[in-house]
């Protein structure tokens, strides 16, 4: 019977891959998130955007 190998990823990769997705956050959802701020449009852009963004992560 063989053993089973475990992947263990090296922890810089885990530091890379946190600041990327960091990196996304602030360049591609921060920018649409804080239209949100805007007396106008504040409370049924907010319902929007987080509603858009549901449905694209269940997809």
């Amino acid at each position: 019977m063989e053993s089973t190998r475990v992947f263990r990823p090296d922890p810089r990769y885990r530091t890379q891959l946190a600041a990327g997705v960091l990196l996304v956050f602030l360049l591609v959802f921060a920018p649409w998130a804080l239209l949100a701020l805007i007396p106008e449009i504040g409370g049924a852009f907010a319902a929007w955007y987080l509603a858009a963004n549901a449905v694209w992560v269940i997809i």
